[in-house]
Protein backbone atom coordinates (compact mmCIF):
# COMPACT_ATOMS: atom_id res chain seq x y z
CA UNK A 1 0.00 0.00 0.00
CA UNK A 2 1.07 3.58 -0.57
CA UNK A 3 2.25 5.52 2.46
CA UNK A 4 1.53 9.25 2.76
CA UNK A 5 5.13 10.10 1.82
CA UNK A 6 5.45 7.55 -0.97
CA UNK A 7 6.79 8.97 -4.25
CA UNK A 8 4.24 6.75 -5.99
CA UNK A 9 1.16 8.19 -4.31
CA UNK A 10 -1.30 8.56 -7.17
CA UNK A 11 -2.74 11.89 -6.05
CA UNK A 12 0.76 13.41 -6.03
CA UNK A 13 1.05 12.76 -9.75
CA UNK A 14 -1.87 15.12 -10.35
CA UNK A 15 -0.48 18.29 -8.73
CA UNK A 16 -3.51 19.12 -6.60
CA UNK A 17 -6.16 18.20 -9.17
CA UNK A 18 -7.16 15.30 -6.94
CA UNK A 19 -8.43 16.60 -3.63
CA UNK A 20 -11.37 16.23 -1.27
CA UNK A 21 -13.76 17.53 -3.93
CA UNK A 22 -12.41 15.47 -6.83
CA UNK A 23 -11.17 11.91 -6.66
CA UNK A 24 -10.42 9.06 -9.01
CA UNK A 25 -12.18 6.57 -11.22
CA UNK A 26 -10.68 3.14 -10.66
CA UNK A 27 -10.29 1.23 -13.91
CA UNK A 28 -8.40 -2.03 -14.21
CA UNK A 29 -5.61 -2.02 -16.79
CA UNK A 30 -7.18 -5.13 -18.31
CA UNK A 31 -10.16 -2.99 -19.35
CA UNK A 32 -7.86 -0.55 -21.13
CA UNK A 33 -5.91 -3.35 -22.78
CA UNK A 34 -8.97 -5.32 -23.86
CA UNK A 35 -11.40 -2.59 -24.90
CA UNK A 36 -10.81 -3.53 -28.55
CA UNK A 37 -11.33 -7.24 -27.84
CA UNK A 38 -14.58 -6.35 -26.09
CA UNK A 39 -15.63 -4.26 -29.13
CA UNK A 40 -16.21 -1.19 -26.94
CA UNK A 41 -16.43 1.94 -29.09
CA UNK A 42 -14.79 5.18 -27.91
CA UNK A 43 -18.19 6.67 -27.06
CA UNK A 44 -19.21 3.52 -25.18
CA UNK A 45 -15.91 3.65 -23.31
CA UNK A 46 -16.61 7.22 -22.22
CA UNK A 47 -20.09 6.29 -21.04
CA UNK A 48 -18.78 3.17 -19.31
CA UNK A 49 -16.11 5.22 -17.52
CA UNK A 50 -18.82 7.60 -16.30
CA UNK A 51 -20.88 4.66 -15.03
CA UNK A 52 -17.88 3.07 -13.33
CA UNK A 53 -17.12 6.36 -11.57
CA UNK A 54 -20.11 5.53 -9.37
CA UNK A 55 -19.18 1.89 -8.69
CA UNK A 56 -17.45 1.71 -5.32
CA UNK A 57 -17.77 -1.99 -4.53
CA UNK A 58 -18.82 -5.29 -6.05
CA UNK A 59 -22.56 -5.51 -6.52
CA UNK A 60 -23.14 -1.76 -6.76
CA UNK A 61 -25.92 -0.75 -9.13
CA UNK A 62 -25.08 2.66 -10.55
CA UNK A 63 -27.69 5.13 -11.72
CA UNK A 64 -26.22 8.39 -13.01
CA UNK A 65 -28.69 10.08 -15.30
CA UNK A 66 -28.01 10.02 -19.03
CA UNK A 67 -28.36 13.82 -19.04
CA UNK A 68 -25.48 14.18 -16.55
CA UNK A 69 -23.23 11.83 -18.52
CA UNK A 70 -24.15 13.64 -21.75
CA UNK A 71 -23.24 17.00 -20.24
CA UNK A 72 -19.91 15.67 -18.94
CA UNK A 73 -19.05 14.20 -22.34
CA UNK A 74 -20.40 17.02 -24.49
CA UNK A 75 -22.77 14.73 -26.37
CA UNK A 76 -26.54 14.34 -26.60
CA UNK A 77 -28.63 12.31 -24.19
CA UNK A 78 -29.56 10.09 -27.14
CA UNK A 79 -25.86 9.35 -27.75
CA UNK A 80 -25.52 8.21 -24.13
CA UNK A 81 -28.67 6.09 -24.45
CA UNK A 82 -27.34 4.43 -27.62
CA UNK A 83 -24.02 3.75 -25.89
CA UNK A 84 -25.64 2.16 -22.83
CA UNK A 85 -27.81 0.05 -25.14
CA UNK A 86 -24.69 -1.04 -27.03
CA UNK A 87 -22.89 -1.91 -23.80
CA UNK A 88 -25.93 -3.88 -22.69
CA UNK A 89 -26.20 -5.79 -25.98
CA UNK A 90 -22.48 -6.63 -25.80
CA UNK A 91 -22.94 -8.03 -22.29
CA UNK A 92 -20.67 -5.42 -20.69
CA UNK A 93 -23.34 -4.03 -18.35
CA UNK A 94 -26.86 -5.12 -17.50
CA UNK A 95 -29.95 -3.28 -16.38
CA UNK A 96 -30.61 -3.67 -12.69
CA UNK A 97 -32.40 -2.06 -9.77
CA UNK A 98 -30.96 -0.62 -6.59
CA UNK A 99 -32.14 -1.87 -3.23
CA UNK A 100 -34.66 0.97 -3.13
CA UNK A 101 -35.99 0.19 -6.63
CA UNK A 102 -34.16 2.80 -8.71
CA UNK A 103 -33.25 1.69 -12.21
CA UNK A 104 -29.58 1.56 -13.03
CA UNK A 105 -26.76 -0.58 -14.38
CA UNK A 106 -24.66 -3.38 -12.96
CA UNK A 107 -21.07 -3.81 -14.19
CA UNK A 108 -20.64 -7.38 -12.94
CA UNK A 109 -20.83 -8.76 -16.52
CA UNK A 110 -17.75 -6.64 -17.34
CA UNK A 111 -15.94 -7.96 -14.28
CA UNK A 112 -16.76 -11.54 -15.29
CA UNK A 113 -15.52 -10.95 -18.85
CA UNK A 114 -12.27 -9.37 -17.65
CA UNK A 115 -11.61 -12.26 -15.26
CA UNK A 116 -12.17 -14.74 -18.09
CA UNK A 117 -9.98 -12.71 -20.44
CA UNK A 118 -7.15 -12.00 -17.97
CA UNK A 119 -4.67 -14.25 -19.83
CA UNK A 120 -5.28 -12.14 -22.96
CA UNK A 121 -4.77 -8.94 -20.96
CA UNK A 122 -1.47 -10.24 -19.60
CA UNK A 123 -0.38 -11.28 -23.08
CA UNK A 124 -1.38 -7.87 -24.42
CA UNK A 125 0.68 -6.19 -21.70
CA UNK A 126 3.78 -8.05 -22.84
CA UNK A 127 3.32 -6.70 -26.37
CA UNK A 128 2.96 -3.07 -25.29
CA UNK A 129 5.94 -0.81 -25.74
CA UNK A 130 6.28 2.23 -23.53
CA UNK A 131 6.42 5.40 -25.59
CA UNK A 132 5.37 3.63 -28.78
Amino acid sequence: SESEDSPYKVAAAWDGVVNDGAGFVALPMSLLRLQGNLAITPTEFGVLTNLLAHRWKAGDVVFPRASIIAKRMGVTVRTVQRATLGLTKKGIIRKAKTTNGMRGYDAQPLVDKLVAMSPAANSSRLNEKVGA
